[in-house]
């Protein structure tokens, strides 16, 4: 897949088979961390996303939330999008990793992560932070 097809499409493919129970292609996705997760940890985000907004029904990039124009080389840029659910629409922030200069040329195309924003329930990231990072509660 191309930049602009992996823009366009977003994280769609990836929610798709996560709720469609393929945890493989959910991972497939991914680049980095959200493809070496275990599939609990892929389980435990779905079904969260499951239990608060019920079936997903797609995506589309948030033209409202600001466009994320990349630098021209930089590898990784967040793109906000809208996920579409049976009853509700939420809104996320997702990464789209175009390349990993450590890994040499070439074009990864794949995504980095997907934040949801819920003011009321919390946000919710996949994947899932490091431990050691310290979970403090904001305010």
């Amino acid at each position: 897949a191309d930049f602009i097809e992996v823009v366009e499409t977003g994280p769609r493919d990836a929610l798709t088979a996560g709720f469609a129970a393929d945890l493989a292609g959910f991972k497939d996705a991914f680049y980095g961390a959200g493809a070496n997760a275990t599939d609990a940890e892929v389980q435990a985000f779905i079904d969260e996303l499951r239990n608060r907004y019920g079936e997903f029904t797609g995506s589309r990039l948030d033209q409202q939330g600001g466009s994320a124009q990349p630098a021209f080389g930089q590898p990784n840029v967040p793109f906000p999008y809208v996920l579409e659910f049976e009853d509700v629409e939420v809104r996320t922030e997702v990464e789209v990793v175009f390349a990993d200069p450590a890994s040499g040329p070439g074009f990864i195309n794949k995504l980095g992560y997907i934040k949801v924003f819920d003011d009321d329930a919390g946000d919710l990231t996949y994947p899932p932070p490091p431990a050691d990072e310290g979970s403090e509660d904001a305010e």
